[in-house]
Formats: structure tokens, sequence, C-alpha cells
């Protein structure tokens, strides 16, 4: 019908909060301002929905993956992005030295083109679970400082190696990676 009305607390059980983002927190409030447009977004969506009562201000706060609710488990989960992007950038003395000759002198590129591999496989994770803000950001700067390492090893490799690395990016990065999206 087209009529609303109030939910109770025992309505609200029957809700499918965590498709919704929602957690049922009755006894607690969130007491911080949100901005117009997102609150405007939540009351539209919560009214296709007939969900009145529930606070919009915990929805708000929830938005992105970034919940404040574990503020712990947030801080950690910081520290292991700050973390996972210093080791990101650890290569880069490798690369500068790279750089710097002109030549591979003998580099691998296949540790370069698996950690891509595996940033792209986290992101895709990530995308399919919900609430995942900090593992896509980290794992998106992962792919595009793996990709410049990438290609920068392909400007200064000689011809065979080229090859070679050329051959492992689309098998593993664009066939790999593409038939397992194909299949999930």
């Amino acid at each position: 019908s087209n009529q609303h009305r109030e939910l109770s607390s025992s309505d609200l059980s029957l809700l499918p909060t965590r498709s919704l983002g929602l957690e049922r927190k009755s006894e607690r409030r969130a007491k911080t301002t949100s901005s117009p447009t997102v609150d405007l977004i939540c009351q539209q969506a919560c009214c296709q929905l007939h969900i009145y009562p529930i606070s919009l201000q915990y929805l708000h706060i929830t938005m992105g993956g970034l919940s404040m609710e574990h503020p712990w488990a947030f801080a950690f989960g910081l520290l292991g992005n700050v973390i996972s992007f210093s080791s990101l950038l650890a290569p880069i003395p490798t690369f500068y030295r790279i750089f710097k000759s002109k030549s591979t002198e003998g580099f691998q590129s296949v540790p370069y083109v698996v950690a891509l591999f595996s940033a792209m496989l986290w992101i895709f994770y990530a995308l399919v679970k919900t609430g995942e803000g900090l593992l896509i950001s980290i794992n998106a700067a992962g792919c595009v400082i793996e990709t410049v390492y990438i290609v920068m090893y392909l400007v200064y490799a000689p011809r065979k190696a080229k090859i070679f690395t050329a051959k492992i990016v689309v098998l593993l990065n664009v066939a790999g990676f593409g038939l397992i999206l194909l299949l999930t």
C-alpha cells in the first residue's frame, strides 16, 4: 500500500539491514551533522523502502566503507594502508637505478606483474564485499604504482625481456583476471 507508518523495534528486526548498510542501534544515535545532499539521498532511499524513523545520521557515518563504529579497527586499517603503501614504494631505488643506467640490469619483471595481478584481485574482492573503502584505496594505489614499474621496465628492457613481460601481462593480468571476472 502507499500508506506509510512508523516502524516499531520488532518491525526493524525484519528489515534486511545488512544489505542496506544500516545497523540497528536504536538506543545509540549519532550526534554528527550531515550534508543536506546526503540527507536528501538517504531520505529518498528510505522513503522508497518505507523506513522513516531510522536515524539517517548513522547511515551518513558508515557510507563509503569507512565506519567509525569500530575506531580501533579503522585505525589499524589505516595503519595497514600506510605500511602497505610504503612497501609498494620499496622498489623505487631499483627503478631509479634502472632509469639512471637505462638498462634493467638483469632484473626480472615477474614480481611486479604478479603484484599488479594481486592488487587487481584485491580490488575485485573489495568491490564484491561492501564497506571496503580502505582495501580499495590501497590496492588502487598499488595498481597505479605497479603499472608504472612495469611500463618503466618495458621501456628499458632488452627485446627478449620485453616480449616475455608483455606475454605474462597479457596471460595473467588480462586473460587470467578476465576469466576470473567472467566466471564469478
